[in-house]
């Protein structure tokens, strides 16, 4: 069986980031209902950077570009488990130092 972090960079290789995300949830297991709603927000804010953080390395270390990690489709499964990721992204940001403008850009492309 493929472990973990051999599939994950294999999604991302593929560039199938959505299925990376499914999969990075997954493995997660209970942490979504026990842990998360107990943490409080810094403690949240410094899990998304962190989480954010090591996607965007692993698109890194693939060849990929790190920022792709700022999807629509992304930012739709976040909304899932952190129905506040929107007050939340500027600090998430900042933590990433990331360019806020191009990260949003990413996340909320104009139609």
């Amino acid at each position: 069986m493929e472990n973990f972090d051999k599939k994950m960079q294999r999604l991302i290789q593929e560039k199938k980031f959505e299925e990376a995300a499914k999969l990075l949830n997954e493995q997660q297991g209970d942490f979504w209902m026990e842990k998360y709603p107990k943490m409080t927000l810094e403690q949240k804010i410094n899990y998304w950077s962190g989480s954010l953080h090591q996607q965007m390395r692993w698109n890194g270390e693939s060849g990929f570009d790190e920022m792709a990690v700022f999807s629509k489709a992304d930012y739709e499964l976040w909304k899932q488990h952190e129905p506040r990721i929107d007050s939340l992204l500027p600090a998430i940001l900042e933590k990433l130092n990331v360019n806020r403008e191009n990260a949003l850009a990413l996340l909320f492309p104009e139609e």
